[in-house]
């Protein structure tokens, strides 16, 4: 299994800004990640600003298990086919989930 490769992006962490003006802010010292409106009627901009500003951090825990389970594959540290299967279905979906966030995907 080929190790993935990753693109850049603001490193972390980012932080949760609410404006003057009520609209929600996700930045770094150097950058503005995402901006929220105003208008939240369902009230959802607090968790999503929670989710994104997590980002970075769930991103190298996802990288950090994928490297992991890839070890693990690699060393044959599993007790039985079906262990290492279900890590091999686990590392296809976190692979996914590497690759939506560091491709666009």
């Amino acid at each position: 299994m080929a190790k993935l490769t990753y693109t850049k992006h603001s490193p972390g962490p980012w932080r949760i800004e609410v404006e003057s003006c009520g609209t929600t802010t996700i930045c770094t010292d150097d950058d503005l990640i995402a901006e929220l409106p105003r208008s939240d009627p369902d009230n959802v901009n607090a968790a999503n600003a929670r989710l994104i500003s997590a980002a970075p951090e769930m991103l190298a825990a996802l990288i950090d298990a994928e490297n992991a389970m890839f070890r693990a594959l690699e060393d044959h540290k599993f007790d039985s086919p079906a262990d290492s299967a279900a890590v091999i279905d686990t590392l296809v979906i976190v692979r996914a989930a590497i690759a939506k966030a560091t491709k666009g995907e």
